[in-house]
């Protein structure tokens, strides 16, 4: 099965974390994005910008699941989770998982989203399916 994470740049190494069991129970991304530079300011970078937002909606669309750090912050991670949420309601994929970052974010009231208290309540319902 195919995957793709969405979270701020800050959540990378738990990112990577994460990825580490994925790949064990033999899931792969559809892209890594913890694996190429980062190109903040994104008024400097406007073309590879543009790359990365093809490349990070292709992404999302090829997953099987999506995995969202919901936060307040995280401007790319905001642009995933519309591409996964609207890919869902077109072609009923990919499975959509937030876990619980930000208390108050809208994406846990989103018909079909699956909320998370944690990494490891992630991991049980992944298991469980």
């Amino acid at each position: 099965m195919k995957y793709y994470i969405a979270s701020k740049l800050i959540l990378k190494d738990k990112v990577i974390e994460i990825q580490k069991r994925l790949a064990e129970m033999g899931y792969y991304p559809t892209f890594d994005w913890t694996e190429i530079p980062d190109i903040t300011p994104y008024d400097k970078h406007k073309e590879e910008c543009s790359k990365r937002g093809e490349i990070e909606i292709k992404a999302v669309i090829d997953a099987d699941f999506f995995l969202l750090f919901a936060d307040k912050d995280g401007f790319t991670s905001h642009l995933e989770a519309g591409a996964a949420l609207a890919a869902m309601k077109i072609n009923g994929k990919p499975k959509f998982y937030v876990i619980k970052e930000n208390k108050d974010s809208p994406w846990f009231y989103v018909k079909g989203v699956i909320e998370c208290e944690d990494v490891e309540d992630f991991f049980k319902r992944l298991e469980n399916e």
